[in-house]
């Protein structure tokens, strides 16, 4: 039981890090065009550049 509770709290930690070094560096703006033109795309919607 012990193992599995550690097993478990080292992928959160991992998890947990992933995510965080995710949000610090990717910069959502460097997609910004790309997602732009998916959403016009998509539906139709004009975003403003």
């Amino acid at each position: 039981m012990r193992r599995i509770l550690t097993t478990l709290m080292i992928l959160l930690v991992v998890l947990i890090a992933g995510l965080s070094s995710l949000v610090l560096l990717v910069n959502p703006n460097d997609f910004r065009s790309y997602m732009v033109k998916q959403v016009e795309s998509r539906s139709g919607y004009q975003l403003p550049a």
